[in-house]
């Protein structure tokens, strides 16, 4: 059985690649728990595999080293390698990714910029479409508005404008328009909360917000990578 062994960091297309590269009938995705919603529902989806069995392995901190090393053993131990072993060697942090190569020496997969995957001397460039962009995130669009795709079917940011899938950088822009008649106070108060939320439930990595307003207003300090402003009137 061809397996894909692959530590998933916060951005997921290097993951994708290395499925679409390698098309294992196994994988086992290791991640962390700062890495949100994670499924194999999703990965499956995105991948278009319908037959690959997905195991998920959660390391309890990402940059934890002995802790990620003890953890790590524990993993190889429940799943020892195998001849037709591929692992991902640019999937999350320098030590998981070590760890995962000491653990499971098989065909490396390394994805450069580009989303180009290499084995060998071999290169493939490789794109992603919007489908499966949300997919791997658990995410779908209805009539053209973002939501959970959870079970409950949770719409995300009703407010929003809209939103557009970012291949490059790896994330989900949202867009949003506050306009000169709006209460800004309290427009700026929910996206505000709204950014703080998502960052905290889906993970930091996964969004972001582009704001289009006439005036900035304050943010968190913890938010401030997540939220872009572009200053202007109302549209003509």
């Amino acid at each position: 059985m061809k397996r894909l062994i692959a530590p998933v960091g916060r951005s997921r297309l290097n993951l994708l690649a290395a499925l679409d590269r390698v098309k294992p009938q196994k994988l086992i995705a290791i991640t962390t728990e700062e890495n949100h919603s994670l499924t194999a529902t999703g990965i499956k989806a995105a991948s278009g595999l319908d037959n690959l069995e997905v195991e998920i392995r959660t390391l309890s901190k990402a940059f934890d080293i002995e802790l990620v090393r003890d953890e790590m053993m524990d993993i190889s131990r429940s799943f020892p390698m195998t001849e037709t072993d591929y692992v991902l060697i640019s999937g999350s942090t320098n030590q998981i990714c070590y760890m995962c190569f000491m653990h499971w020496p098989g065909v490396t997969v390394s994805i450069k910029r580009g989303l180009i995957s290499s084995i060998g001397e071999v290169d493939v460039q490789h794109s992603i479409t919007e489908y499966e962009f949300l997919s791997i995130y658990d995410l779908a669009v209805v009539d053209g508005e973002l939501y959970l795709n959870n079970g409950l079917m949770q719409k995300l940011f009703p407010e929003s404008v809209g939103f557009e899938v970012d291949s490059i950088n790896g994330n989900i822009k949202i867009l949003w328009h506050i306009k000169v008649d709006d209460d800004h106070h309290k427009k700026s108060n929910y996206i505000r909360d709204l950014v703080a939320k998502s960052a905290e439930n889906l993970g930091r990595k996964t969004f972001h917000h582009h704001v289009k307003c006439v005036q900035t207003f304050s943010l968190h300090e913890d938010i401030k990578d997540l939220v872009t402003f572009e200053l202007g009137g109302e549209e003509e």
